[in-house]
């Protein structure tokens, strides 16, 4: 889906601006009533009392296709189509033009079904179904917006493609929080979730690994703070944690304007680190090496606590857990993080008996492979999808 925004060619009279799709969603701002209508998709392209021609056109004034519209059935929904008529017609002009790039044509197509049909097709693919309500919204087209929107939380989480979700969560910041987007948006975030709640299995694939560095921060907040996820080791999350850190920091190299705002999240997310939790060896490798944590102005208190939990007798650690969690839970993000995984931990437990047996074997405890033979439970993985972020 292109990031460009369709236009609309200008007629003799102004025309209504075209709204952006970076504002608050058009269609929201319209009466959030249900809208009951009939089919009339058989009437669509159909010349019998049609009173306009719509073109649509590439920015390069390419025609692309053209349909014989009517009047009544656009405005009828869409108060800026009605904006819009009202000028042509006051033109006397019957031809209205809307500019799209190629690759939102057959969006653009299904959108006018939908505006006719006051419905989608039920086995619409969902990358169509999301690029269709996008444009719909922008040209209010609410009945459009809500049938795709009715269907996409319709779909099962095995039907909603990764890179569908991941567009979902790459919508503009008005889009996602508006009302017509945001179940939508929640949709996705559960598609993720589920892909990533047993973080130590997700981890060991090379494909979700790279889609996890894809992920926006808002996904990997909600990831890491989720009740449902389930780790075997506090060394795994921050391992995740800080590979997609620096995948960012690579990509800021190239967009510089994203520094600022991505220290403050590195911030929070190491901030939400258990570093009590993390083995010594663990600990000791990633904060004398680890250039993410060194820049860190708590990391000797984080290391000090870490130190006093490991040297802790079982009464004292239960003592120290209550002082953190009523500490952690000043900071939202933190607080979710330690509930969350503090209560899968008896249901992690098992996996640890696996890494035991693959460490007597020679293999390394997180990819199966015999990358690190001979290291010492505890110690840095040597694999290189480790070594790249972690030494």
């Amino acid at each position: 889906m292109s990031s460009s925004s369709p236009s609309v060619s200008p007629p003799p009279s102004s025309p209504p601006a075209s709204p952006s799709c970076s504002s608050v969603s058009a269609a929201s701002r319209c009466s959030s009533s249900t809208v009951f209508a009939p089919d009339l998709s058989p009437h669509f392209n159909d010349p019998f009392l049609s009173d306009f021609q719509l073109t649509l056109t590439s920015p390069e004034g390419k025609e692309f296709a053209r349909f014989h519209v009517h009047g009544i059935v656009l405005a009828g929904q869409s108060g800026y189509f009605k904006s819009l008529l009202q000028n042509w017609m006051a033109s006397g002009s019957q031809a209205l033009s809307l500019t799209v790039s190629e690759e939102e044509l057959p969006a653009a197509k299904a959108m006018l079904v939908a505006a006719y049909a006051n419905s989608v097709p039920k086995d619409a693919d969902p990358d169509q179904l999301l690029a269709t309500m996008v444009l719909a919204d922008r040209y209010q087209l609410r009945v459009c917006v809500e049938a795709c929107r009715s269907h996409l939380l319709g779909l099962d989480l095995k039907r909603l493609s990764w890179a569908t979700a991941l567009a979902m969560l790459r919508l503009p910041a008005g889009l996602r929080e508006s009302q017509a987007f945001a179940a939508v948006t929640e949709k996705a975030h559960e598609r993720v979730l589920e892909s990533f709640a047993n973080l130590d299995e997700a981890w060991t694939s090379r494909s979700s690994r790279g889609q996890w560095l894809g992920l926006p921060c808002e996904a990997v907040e909600r990831v890491l703070g989720a009740v449902q996820l389930n780790a075997a080791s506090e060394n795994v999350v921050y391992i995740v944690a800080a590979s997609w850190l620096a995948a960012q920091l690579k990509q800021c190299a190239a967009d510089p304007s994203r520094l600022s705002q991505l220290q403050a999240f590195a911030r929070s997310l190491l901030c939400s680190m258990r570093y009590a939790h993390m083995s010594g060896n663990f600990l000791a490798a990633v904060a004398s090496h680890h250039g993410l944590l060194v820049g860190q102005a708590e990391v000797a208190r984080w290391l000090l606590e870490a130190m006093q939990w490991s040297r802790a007798a079982e009464a004292q650690r239960k003592e120290m857990a209550v002082g953190l969690a009523n500490c952690v839970l000043t900071h939202p993000v933190v607080g979710r993080v330690w509930r969350g995984r503090a209560h899968q931990r008896r249901a992690a437990e098992p996996q640890h008996e696996q890494l035991a047996c693959r460490r007597k074997e020679g293999l390394c405890a997180w990819c199966c492979t015999h990358a690190c033979v001979g290291r010492a439970a505890g110690a840095l993985c040597k694999c290189d999808w480790i070594a790249q972020t972690c030494l």
